[in-house]
């Protein structure tokens, strides 16, 4: 299966949720993000641009997060995908450091010195 993820993330304000386009196939849907998930990613209030920001810096979790829901059927009423904390509590998030590497992907010596 290939998911496909359009570039339309954006805050939906009579859902205050962070909502994004999955397409797999014939299926075209919405991933949701409520504001309440981000109070735990973000040390800030969760503005609406706070939120699209956070999204943006987490995508590839949120999307394999989505991406997981949709094999397992885990949809919604009316057939799209809601990401919740325990979600993200499900899929901890990779190690990044300060200049965005993540830290698995860097292939260093642990007994090499450095300084």
């Amino acid at each position: 299966m290939f998911f496909t993820f359009p570039e339309d993330a954006s805050w939906h304000a009579e859902q205050q949720a962070v909502k994004f386009g999955v397409e797999i196939g014939e299926y075209r849907g919405a991933v949701r993000v409520p504001r309440r998930v981000f109070q735990r990613l973000l040390p800030e209030r969760p503005t609406p641009e706070r939120c699209v920001e956070a999204y943006y810096l987490q995508r590839t979790r949120f999307e394999s997060i989505a991406e997981r829901k949709l094999r397992q059927r885990q949809l919604t009423e009316d057939g799209n995908v809601e990401i919740s904390g325990r979600d993200l509590r499900l899929m901890p998030c990779p190690v990044i450091d300060e200049l965005g590497i993540l830290a698995s992907s860097l292939d260093l010596d642990p007994d090499q010195d450095f300084a």
